[in-house]
């Protein structure tokens, strides 16, 4: 992999009722080392105009009787420069605190030599 680091972002959404058995317990939902090898051939000579490359995501929706719903979401994104990296310095989530709630389960930068680290989202919430 080059110099930047692989991003991790999992994060699971549901408006206001219980979670689905389903969703809650279904954890992970990609095949990580195959997203991982296949980032391994992926660099900027490969892709020369991006600054970064979605490698994988996943959305799951499962809709209640109560008419609530549970929205899970797992992507992996590769960053490829210094602007890719700037941009994916942060995600935004916009909701209505009013009817939804956002919960994220994982939030994780996988460097180069293949260590996860994990980011503290109680800290860098805002």
């Amino acid at each position: 992999m080059s110099r930047f680091a692989l991003a991790v972002i999992a994060f699971f959404v549901f408006a206001s009722g219980l979670l689905s058995e389903d969703v809650k317990d279904a954890g992970a939902y990609l095949d990580r080392a195959l997203i991982l090898k296949a980032a391994g051939e992926i660099s900027q000579a490969t892709y020369p105009d991006a600054d970064m490359v979605l490698l994988d995501d996943y959305e799951a929706v499962v809709y209640n009787a109560d008419g609530t719903n549970v929205t899970c979401d797992e992507s992996y994104v590769k960053v490829l420069n210094e602007k890719g990296r700037r941009e994916n310095q942060s995600a935004t989530v916009r909701m209505n605190t009013s009817y939804e709630k956002t919960e994220f389960k994982a939030v994780e930068i996988i460097k180069p030599d293949g260590r996860s680290v994990p980011v503290d989202i109680g800290t860098m919430a805002k």
